[in-house]
């Protein structure tokens, strides 16, 4: 059971249908929040109506917006990801976190991931934020309809994906190609590394190859979750033929 909290998070949980076990609003909430609690009710699911002190005290976050719910994930794995994708009768493309630690960074990688259309997201159990509340809310909520798949090893799934015959291509700022002269319209998965380091060497030597994103001011880096959405959108676009 976890803990989901923002207006948007808990509207797109309640859009996915299914997985929201509780709801908890601000006894001074606003009209859209009614709104939200009413349709809740009316699916069978139970509202508890709290002071906003309680509220903030259930969410640790101030930033609840007079709404939160308690929530299960469907426990995914790396094999269902790729199935997603194919009983679709679509390439699989995919997301591979390597041990991001900002929950705002996560949450921005998997709502572009949802927005780009991704099958689903590869998260690490360890050495890694965890899918809080925070990171649901930064996600404006996309983790509702994105499978993730929380995996031990990074290398390992990577290694597991190209079993699958899914290319796995690791960002790196010093990858011989840029990813506007990489084909990537085949079964895909990017793999996205820490804020600080880039992809771990491990996970680097598992891919099948890397990319880089051409830069031309001074500074040597992206953001992680800029830099992959970047890629993820050229992707979409050699995808979509666009």
């Amino acid at each position: 059971m976890a803990l989901i909290y923002g207006y948007r998070a808990v509207q797109e949980a309640l859009r996915a249908g299914g997985g929201i076990r509780h709801l908890y609003v601000a006894r001074n909430r606003g009209r859209k929040v009614s709104v939200l609690a009413d349709n809740a009710r009316r699916n069978g699911i139970s509202v508890s109506v709290v002071p906003g002190r309680e509220l903030l005290q259930i969410c640790r976050s101030q930033r609840h917006q007079g709404i939160a719910a308690e929530v299960t994930h469907q426990p995914h794995t790396v094999d269902d990801l790729v199935g997603i994708a194919r009983e679709r009768g679509e390439s699989p493309f995919l997301v591979v976190t390597d041990h991001l630690e900002d929950p705002h960074n996560l949450g921005a990688v998997l709502r572009t991931a949802e927005c780009v259309g991704c099958h689903g997201a590869v998260i690490p159990i360890r050495r890694a934020s965890p899918v809080t509340g925070t990171v649901v809310r930064a996600s404006a909520g996309a983790t509702a309809h994105l499978p993730l798949a929380m995996v031990n090893n990074v290398a390992q799934a990577v290694r597991q994906l190209k079993e699958l015959d899914v290319w796995c291509v690791g960002l790196s700022g010093h990858a011989e190609k840029t990813v506007y002269e990489s084909d990537l319209k085949g079964p895909l998965a990017l793999v996205v590394g820490a804020e600080d380091f880039g992809i771990g060497h491990a996970v680097e030597l598992a891919c099948d190859f890397g990319v880089r994103i051409p830069l031309y001011g001074n500074v040597e880096s992206l953001n992680a979750s800029v830099a992959f959405g970047v890629a993820a959108f050229e992707a979409l676009r050699q995808r979509r033929g666009l």
